[in-house]
């Protein structure tokens, strides 16, 4: 029936006409039934499908011959699904191996031509010779006819084979197989032998690149080396020039190229540390300072937090030369910012992006925080001079919020910094292209002033790019300071700039005490001493209040608030943090929480508040024992012209 059907010629168009179960009957009396093998030989294996080519089926006479297909069709190839293709993986059937298999049909009326029938799943099994020559034996003798009473099947492991009992045959295969191998052999001697003379002459080739490269190597060190001693020589030109009009040296100071390091001294305890602060302001014979070591202890407490420290006082008290003398005594590196009066946002502090040049506009401010964040392990003191000139909420309200939470400021769009370095690497590749092996010099003197001006804008904005990131991180070595003069020509600072700040009053120097104690700390000769001191001395870190203390804070917050005097989370976290500095007892930690946190709130008078009652409140906690805190309220005391004893007003800002 299977010869009949193969030897029938259908046509393909009639047969897809026929019903779905028809074509599937047709099919099936054409394959015969299920213990029928097909052989061909593995072409592919690929992702998604394999592929069998040269089919042949076994005859009635038990032989292998070339399997006909129905509708004039020639299949040399069988195509196999992913299904089939997993199935070789598994039985680890690969490219060139003879297999036995049956076929399959397509359903479907829209089925291609070369689509009709395909690999049967599930029936695939590899055949084998015992020493694998049966691959051998149908490619060298295509003749050849193999009877199947010559193939036994191993049912178990799924391999059919020829027995070896078949010893002619596997003669006449060694021998041949044996010639095969001695032709490749002989050629590949021939292949070795061409390939060895190659590499000998690419060896002497390398051998002569490399000594040219050598003498070319060594030519050009030489041209640079002459082209660096042809600079100096130029420098030293210029340098004795320039020392001949004087403009080298520095009148009353000589130039020390390496300068020693001047020696510092170590203290475990603040206190002693601020004294010793003390007493080198007031031995330094250019410019003697002295401060009350409550004062100094005051504005280390601030240090010591992250709120911005506010020295005011009237013009003249010394509040900035307190910022110049303690960084000094510290070693820490100082940068005073003059605030200007006409400073209305924050571009006038962090500069501004100027978007025609594509250039960031920096400040001496921002500058000095960079400074700081590349020098991580140094102190850096950076003060606002007179800053309440213009007013300070227009121009670092939003810093001084940041300075308290992430600390991250937006100078600018990320998406602007990626324009930026798109262009420039549009730029640079026609730069590049342009200049070629010429010199920059070269190129420079041969150009016209337009692309001499792209040239030093390009570098320009490299530099904007690589200085000036987007997101300004401000690092933790830093502490901002600011001088305010209370007086007539000078702005109020506002409650939220007032809120987030720890504020010190800084009252002029008695001249009759500072004589007498520069004689004093004269006479005992201590070594004037730098302190040798630590970015991690300076971290900011929390303490937690006693018990007695968070009772003491809890009384006063709920009796101020009554006058509208909150103290908020932003009022304990301070207080926390100077709690941390581990110096302040009780006493000293009530005075000068009082004397910087909360009297810079007051600002009234009499008919908004009844002053006596919140006089009262104050004097609970404020008395001759906090001394700073009892000398700043006695100070906002306002009392009627009329009567000396009438409070009018209570302000800390007049």
């Amino acid at each position: 029936m299977v010869e009949q059907l193969q030897n029938t010629s259908i046509d393909l168009l009639e047969y897809l006409d026929e019903p779905y179960d028809e074509r599937i009957k047709f099919w099936e009396q054409f394959v015969g039934n299920s213990d029928l093998r097909l052989f061909g030989k593995v072409h592919s294996i690929k992702e998604n499908n394999c592929e069998i080519i040269n089919p042949m089926v076994i005859d009635n006479n038990k032989h292998l011959i070339p399997l006909k297909f129905p509708f004039r069709l020639n299949y040399k190839t069988i195509l196999g699904t992913l299904p089939v293709t997993k199935e070789l993986m598994d039985k680890k059937i690969v490219q060139g191996d003879y297999v036995f298999f049956n076929l399959d049909l397509y359903g479907g009326k829209k089925e291609t031509e070369p689509h009709l029938i395909k690999i049967k799943r599930d029936t695939v099994m590899k055949a084998e010779s015992v020493d694998g020559y049966l691959v051998t034996l149908l490619d060298s003798f295509p003749k050849e006819r193999l009877k199947l009473n010559d193939i036994a099947i191993d049912t178990t492991n799924e391999i059919a084979y020829l027995p070896g009992t078949n010893n002619p045959f596997y003669n006449k295969l060694i021998e041949h197989d044996l010639k095969e191998k001695r032709k490749q052999l002989a050629y590949t001697e021939d292949l070795i032998k061409v390939n060895h003379g190659k590499i000998s002459d690419l060896i002497s080739d390398y051998e002569r690149k490399e000594e040219d490269l050598k003498g070319q190597l060594l030519s050009e060190q030489q041209g640079i080396k002459a082209i660096i001693q042809e600079e100096i020589n130029e420098l030293e030109e210029v340098k004795q020039q320039l020392e001949i009009y004087k403009l080298f040296t520095v009148k009353g100071k000589s130039q020390s190229v390496n300068s020693q390091e001047k020696p510092k001294r170590k203290f475990d305890n603040p206190l002693e540390m601020l004294e010793h602060v003390k007493n080198y302001l007031l031995a330094d014979d250019e410019k003697p300072l002295y401060y009350h070591t409550h004062t100094l202890l005051q504005f280390y407490i601030g240090l010591r937090t992250d709120q911005l420290v506010v020295l005011a006082g009237s013009p003249g008290t010394g509040k900035t030369s307190l910022v110049e003398g303690f960084s000094k005594a510290v070693d820490a590196e100082l940068r005073i910012i003059p605030v200007q009066p006409n400073w209305l946002d924050k571009s006038d502090l962090l500069g501004f992006l100027n978007p025609i040049e594509k250039t960031y506009v920096s400040t001496p401010f921002l500058d000095a925080i960079l400074e700081a964040k590349n020098n991580p392990s140094k102190l850096f003191f950076i003060c606002l001079d007179e800053m309440n000139l213009a007013h300070i909420e227009y121009y670092f309200a939003e810093f001084l919020s940041k300075l308290q939470t992430d600390r991250k400021i937006q100078l600018y769009s990320e998406n602007f910094k990626f324009e930026i370095e798109e262009e420039l690497s549009e730029r640079y590749f026609y730069f590049q292209e342009k200049v070629a092996d010429m010199s920059l010099e070269v190129y420079l003197a041969s150009q016209g002033q337009n692309d001499i001006n792209n040239y030093f804008q390009m570098k320009k904005q490299l530099y904007f790019i690589q200085t000036y990131q987007p997101l300004l991180e401000i690092p933790e070595n830093i502490r901002f300071i600011g001088t305010i003069n209370k007086d007539e020509t000078t702005k109020d600072l506002s409650p939220k700039v007032v809120d987030r700040s720890f504020l010190m009053k800084i009252d002029p120097v008695n001249e009759i005490e500072m004589v007498k104690a520069r004689e004093y700390v004269l006479k005992l000769s201590i070594p004037r001493e730098q302190v040798e001191i630590s970015v991690e001395d300076f971290q900011v870190e929390n303490g937690q209040k006693s018990e007695k203390e968070k009772k003491k804070f809890h009384t006063m917050k709920e009796q101020l608030g009554q006058f509208n005097l909150h103290l908020t989370n932003r009022f304990d976290r301070a207080v926390n943090q100077m709690i941390g500095a581990g110096v302040l007892d009780s006493a000293d930690l009530i005075d000068i929480v009082s004397a910087s946190l909360i009297l810079p709130k007051i600002n009234t008078d009499s008919y908004d508040t009844d002053l006596d009652r919140l006089m009262s409140i104050l004097q609970s906690f404020i008395n001759k024992e906090t001394k700073r805190s009892y000398s700043v309220l006695n100070e906002m005391k306002i009392y009627d012209s009329g009567n000396s004893n009438k409070l009018t007003a209570l302000t800390y800002w007049r």
